[in-house]
């Protein structure tokens, strides 16, 4: 059974039964695939997509629910939890933008994003991959300077700019399509007159 959350121009914010929350943003679309809470950490589960907009995901009390049983994902992403709290943005073309956030007591955790094209660790506080397609190997993670209640009270978090080396711009450039000959102006080019 599939349970839709879709929120307008309001916030919400849902605890499950083993106490993990998501909190959702205005304008944004949440899809529940599974939830079995047994009482039995081996055979509860849960399975949420974040298909848009931006929310923000706490995992319960450690021992409620094998990590091993949450399926967090984005339509570009998979994020694997180790009992930490996590921010997702997700804009209309699916491209994710998953940032790792501190715990309420100050420690950090660690997630992994994951797709076809490879893996980052997230293990900083704030530090954040972006993941533009499902092929799309996620980007090297940055820590954004960002604080808690900036993130609280932002309806779209902004991956912040970063330096790229020249060996990330070459391999970036290698796999765009050469569309510069799509700049050149042929009507300008007055070679055929000397003919």
């Amino acid at each position: 059974k599939l349970d839709r959350v879709q929120t307008g121009n309001g916030r919400v914010e849902i605890t499950f039964i083993d106490d993990s929350t998501v909190k959702v943003t205005e304008h944004s679309k949440l899809v529940i695939d599974d939830f079995v809470y047994s009482g039995k950490p081996s055979t509860s589960r849960m399975a949420l997509k974040f298909a848009s907009g931006t929310a923000r995901f706490a995992t319960g009390q450690s021992g409620k629910m094998n990590k091993g049983n949450i399926n967090l994902r984005t339509p570009t992403a998979t994020i694997a939890v180790r009992g930490t709290d996590f921010a997702a943005t997700v804009d209309d073309f699916g491209k994710s933008l998953i940032m790792l956030l501190p715990e309420p007591d100050g420690s950090v955790g660690e997630i992994t994003v994951s797709n076809a094209g490879g893996f980052v660790i997230l293990n900083k506080a704030f530090q954040a991959t972006i993941v533009s397609t499902m092929d799309s190997r996620p980007s090297r993670p940055v820590i954004l300077n960002l604080t808690l209640n900036q993130i609280d009270n932002m309806l779209i978090i902004s991956p912040a700019e970063e330096d790229k080396s020249e060996e990330e711009i070459a391999e970036s450039k290698a796999n765009i399509l050469d569309l510069s000959e799509l700049d050149i102006d042929y009507l300008a080019n007055d070679d055929l007159q000397e003919n």
